[in-house]
């Protein structure tokens, strides 16, 4: 690989000069940032918590990116806050053991064990529980309900 800084401080120079170039402001720049911090919010506090969970993300953009992005200033209410829980949340991690799953692997495992649930529920709610649906039909199109049979069984 070539072109790649040689050391941190390299780097350090290097991400220093790609932020200090002037970019325009671009309306995709916007939604996906907007998509960003949404997404965050959802998967991470309840409805009613999502003012401070945007006010958490946007403490910490820089001033110059929300500008940019014509992202809002965070709540003043809710910034100081959010900054605060943040300061402590790092600090405790010095002294907190690691955890046994990285948060998005437990957010993707929940997230595939939800969705069978819900899959069982529907095929119940059909009267085909104990089915589980094959990609092709008898015609070789749509989906057909086949009994569900141990394939692990010998």
């Amino acid at each position: 690989m070539t072109g790649f800084p040689e050391d941190f401080d390299a780097m350090l120079a290097f991400v220093e000069d790609y932020e200090s170039q002037p970019y325009e402001h671009s309306e995709n720049g916007l939604i996906v940032s907007e998509g960003i911090i949404q997404g965050f919010v959802e998967r991470n506090f309840p409805k009613r918590l999502w003012p401070f969970g945007r006010a958490m993300v946007l403490t910490t953009v820089p001033e110059r990116i929300r500008r940019l992005h014509h992202l809002p200033d965070p709540d003043r209410r809710l910034a100081a806050p959010a900054r605060f829980l943040l300061k402590t949340q790092m600090r405790l991690q010095k002294f907190l053991p690691e955890p046994r799953e990285a948060a998005s692997e437990k957010y993707f495992r929940e997230r595939a064990a939800l969705i069978e649930k819900r899959k069982a529920e529907r095929l119940a709610a059909h009267g085909m529980a104990g089915t589980e649906r094959s990609e092709e039909g008898p015609s070789g199109g749509g989906l057909c309900p086949v009994p569900h049979t141990d394939r692990t069984a010998s």
